[in-house]
């Protein structure tokens, strides 16, 4: 798990500063604080660096000079942040090439299947110089091509350099784990893995970063990020989850292609019996579970109380027959506090409880942080939970931590799941999704933006607090939509694939490696799993009103019974109104009393806080996205060069 980064020329005369490359390598630090390491190429000469040379010099990618002084100019370059999780030794050390040096690699990730790949692969006479899955994914791309992604089971992006045919291949796994950016311009392409890096670049390469009004538009609308084509930064792109990139430096042609889309298989299978799905359910959750315990360092768990976190821990605790560490989250008012469940599972398997209390104080002293750490601004306090938990298990000696993203997704846990269930129970959801739908069917064929405006306003009252040039002139080709499939597991293969899904796991990508810790999804990264998901029908997902109906009947006996049986689902969620109104006035202080944000009204922000303190208006929390939208204006955009929030 770590941070990776590179710029390559695509003119051979066209050098760059090093100097380029390593400011984009330091923004990255926290991903990797035990290991840094860049590899420069001038021609077909490469020059390895490391912030501490290794004591043996044997290996063909050993460091063999500190960081490069200012002023050197190179034609390529590729630079890796460590968090060492698999084999600790120096022979982990990355950029990593093969024996004759052609071909380097930066991988950012974990294939748990990699001791078996490597066995498949020393079959075929391949030979290796580590332990490494890094040194597994090089050969499989020697062995098999763009193909070895099929054989990888884990989460992965990564960028393989063809020094001698000047080629570069990037990949990024399945569901979207691992982040991929990347930006170019007619002599440059640079690559990192959070955007962040990339901004340093882009202003040295004349690019121009301001945020998407499209991309702005989705988030206060439909807390959209990054979904679709609207980018949140102009000319910084994503490589989207089951995606891989081929660049040719001679030629100057860029290719994405697919290898791999979430897709409902339930057709084929739909004659099995509820005991068939159930017993290849359990068997594919549980090797999941099992492969994810791979670790050279100890391996915590994320507990929520929710069943999804649950059997997580309660999988690998039956399987290895110890207790692991535990994480958990507790509020003071009772109303968000599921504590008490985790501790239910936490005490049937004897696991150590680590426990933290959070209130509104600690939401308003990280916001700036949380701004700097996720790259955008945050949709709700429920992201600071997440957050607050890496920090504690980080405190307590813990590098990896398994989490329970994707159980909702392939499973059907959200309430709008029960559109595609026909019984009462599901009749008042379906009302407010088909009147949303006809709402946006109405908005799409109002003539002119001014009609768009007035109707947006009315269907989402916290776009009145956008400035009106700025929301007119993001209207003139914007479109509204709301995704809707033909049944239950059309709709969770679109959520895994492109949208809730990836918003969650952008956050907890960005929370955990904020505080240097790998986090681990069984239920996002392993492919059979994914695939036994997408074969169980949707009846069996969403069943008499229950949600993730078959999660549970396949797994009561893991669990203690009022955990099986809940159905107050919380998910991450937080006092997040009473957080917004304990802190507003320092909000309103420190964000709308001085900077102009053209994006925002900065007076309507005003007066309607004036009318909730006279009148206890309810619209309050409306206010909470202008809030995180100033406090990434403020560490993003008021500064030339942003520093770490602990700088400013």
């Amino acid at each position: 798990m770590c941070g990776i980064s590179g710029i390559f020329s695509l003119k051979q005369e066209k050098k760059f500063p090093a100097d380029w490359l390593i400011q984009m390598h330091q923004l990255l630090r926290h991903r990797g604080p035990d290991g840094s390491g860049l590899v420069l190429f001038d021609g077909a000469d490469s020059l390895t660096y490391a912030n501490a040379l290794h004591e043996h010099k044997s290996l063909p990618y050993s460091p063999l000079q500190e960081m490069p002084e200012e002023g050197l100019s190179i034609s390529s370059g590729m630079a890796h942040n460590r968090l060492a999780i698999v084999d600790l030794t120096e022979s982990g050390h990355q950029p990593l090439c093969d024996a004759s040096g052609r071909f380097w690699i930066v991988f950012n990730g974990e294939i748990y299947n990699h001791p078996e790949l490597r066995s498949l692969l020393q079959q075929k006479g391949h030979r290796f110089l580590s332990l490494t899955d890094t040194e597994v994914v090089l050969k499989m791309y020697e062995e098999f091509g763009e193909e070895c992604t099929k054989h990888f089971n884990g989460m992965w992006a990564f960028v393989i350099f063809d020094s001698h045919q000047k080629r570069m291949f990037a990949s990024r796994d399945r569901l979207g784990v691992k982040p991929f950016y990347y930006a170019m311009n007619g002599d440059y392409f640079a690559f990192a893995s959070e955007t962040k890096a990339l901004l340093p670049f882009c202003r040295n390469t004349g690019l121009d970063t301001s945020a998407n009004p499209h991309a702005v538009l989705d988030y206060f609308v439909f807390t959209r990020i990054e979904e679709g084509k609207s980018n949140w930064y102009k000319n910084i792109l994503e490589l989207k989850a089951g995606k891989s990139l081929k660049l040719d430096l001679q030629k100057h042609s860029l290719h994405v292609s697919t290898h791999y889309t979430p897709r409902n298989e339930e057709l084929y299978h739909h004659e099995k019996s509820v005991n068939w799905y159930m017993d290849r359910l359990e068997g594919a959750f549980n090797q999941s579970v099992a492969l994810r315990l791979r670790s050279d360092v100890e391996v915590g768990a994320c507990l929520s109380g929710g069943i999804d976190s649950s059997l997580i821990v309660a999988s690998a605790c039956m399987q290895t027959r110890k207790p692991m560490k535990v994480f958990t989250a507790r509020f003071p008012d009772k109303k968000y506090d599921e504590s008490h469940y985790a501790k239910m599972v936490a005490d049937k398997f004897k696991c150590p409880f680590f426990l933290t209390e959070i209130d509104a104080n600690e939401v308003r002293e990280n916001l700036l942080t949380l701004a700097y750490c996720q790259d955008f601004p945050i949709w709700s306090t429920s992201t600071f939970l997440q957050f607050r938990l890496m920090k504690l298990a980080s405190e307590n000696g813990i590098k990896v931590l398994l989490d329970g993203q994707g159980g909702d997704e392939l499973f059907g846990g959200y309430p709008h799941h029960a559109l595609y269930v026909k019984n009462e129970n599901a009749f008042r959801e379906r009302v407010k999704f088909y009147s949303k739908l006809f709402l946006i069917k109405m908005f799409n064929q109002l003539p002119g933006t001014h009609a768009k405006k007035a109707m947006l306003h009315r269907m989402y009252p916290v776009t009145r607090f956008l400035d009106n040039t700025w929301l007119l002139d993001a209207l003139k080709d914007w479109k509204a939509w709301l995704n809707v499939a033909d049944s239950l597991n059309e709709q969770l293969s679109y959520e895994a694939g492109n949208s809730l899904l990836k918003l969650y796991l952008r956050c907890e990508d960005r929370c955990s490696m904020h505080y240097s810790i790998e986090s681990r999804t069984p239920f996002s990264d392993d492919p059979e799993l994914l695939s036994m998901a997408f074969q169980i029908p949707g009846f069996l997902k969403v069943h008499n009103g229950m949600h993730k109906y078959i999660l549970r009947k396949t797994f009561k006996d893991y669990l203690p019974a009022d955990v099986v049986i809940r159905t107050d689902k919380k998910g991450f969620s937080t006092p997040n109104r009473e957080w917004i109104l304990q802190n507003m006035n320092f909000w309103m202080d420190d964000f709308f009393n001085s900077t102009a944000i053209p994006e925002l009204k900065m007076y309507a922000i005003r007066k309607h806080y004036s009318g909730y303190v006279k009148s206890g208006d309810s619209g309050s929390p409306h206010l909470f996205k202008p809030i995180a939208f100033a406090a990434w204006h403020k560490v993003y955009k008021d500064r030339t060069l942003f520093k770490r929030p602990d700088a400013l």
